[in-house]
């Protein structure tokens, strides 16, 4: 009888890129290339949450799993410089992603 072993943090990161699901990945790059003008784009996260809704991923379910920044992080790590803008308290705009090609 084998004895269970904890989960190494590299294992747990492993599964979790894993579990990422490809439209995700497809939401951020169909945005990115709609909004994308040879430069800069800007990528509303409610444009994002909803395209997702209507695949059937429920917006609690996006942010419980992290899902809009671990894609976020994916693109920095391919080479792009993104920024995520949110209001502050005194602020009122759509929170956003900010890609500028480098």
């Amino acid at each position: 009888m084998t004895k269970s072993q904890v989960i190494k943090p590299e294992e747990v990161v492993a599964a979790w890129k894993l579990a990422l699901p490809d439209e995700v990945v497809d939401a951020f790059n169909a945005e990115l290339v709609a909004k994308f003008d040879g430069k800069y784009a800007r990528v509303l996260q409610e444009t994002l949450l909803k395209t997702l809704q209507e695949k059937g991923f429920e917006s609690s379910r996006v942010r419980e799993q992290g899902w809009l920044k671990q894609v976020y992080d994916m693109y920095v790590e391919s080479g792009w410089k993104v920024q995520f803008k949110s209001p502050g308290s005194d602020e009122s705009f759509k929170s956003y992603y900010f890609f500028e090609y480098k």
